[in-house]
């Protein structure tokens, strides 16, 4: 954690802060928009976006539950060496990464809807969202990966589901 902190810059902090605050929701709902309108018909166009919604949704409430769950301190916390690079200190544990978990869900389900270079493109912008929360001494990396770990397997189970709904109605 020392090691990143001794090369952050100043437009690395800049960008960490905007993903840090709701940066990262307005990203998701940007992509969803786009994703959407890519979908050759309307009734796909809003599957993909309620897919997302419900992912990400139902991360949000399972990485609070798991956040309750567990009493981790985050890195500024422990390491005074470790300067919090946000405008404002987060709340609760930092295990999971409540970041990368919602933003792996969103990636993952918007990803299902995508073609290859997009769903790539949307995977790595929730990568470098939970990267953004070590970079800024928020996070350890174990938390990030828990996050984003949850936040695939609760996408893929509500991706699958409406999908399965979706051949259903365009039968």
């Amino acid at each position: 954690m020392r090691a990143i902190q001794a090369i952050r810059t100043p437009e690395g902090i800049d960008l960490a802060r905007q993903l840090g605050h709701d940066g990262a929701f307005r990203m998701w709902w940007t992509y969803a928009r786009e994703v959407r309108a890519a979908q050759p018909t309307r009734l796909r166009g809003w599957a993909s976006t309620g897919a997302m919604l419900g992912s990400y949704a139902a991360t949000v409430v399972a990485s609070t539950a798991a956040k309750a769950a567990h009493t981790r301190p985050r890195p500024f916390q422990i390491d005074a060496g470790i300067e919090l690079a946000l405008r404002a200190e987060p709340l609760g544990s930092s295990f999971p990464s409540s970041h990368a978990a919602v933003s792996r869900a969103a990636a993952e389900s918007l990803a299902a809807f995508s073609d290859a270079r997009v769903a790539a493109e949307l995977i790595a912008d929730a990568n470098r969202v939970g990267m953004s929360r070590i970079y800024a001494g928020a996070h350890f990396p174990s938390d990030v990966a828990a996050g984003a770990a949850m936040g695939r397997q609760i996408a893929e189970r509500m991706t699958d589901a409406t999908l399965r709904v979706l051949a259903f109605l365009e039968r």
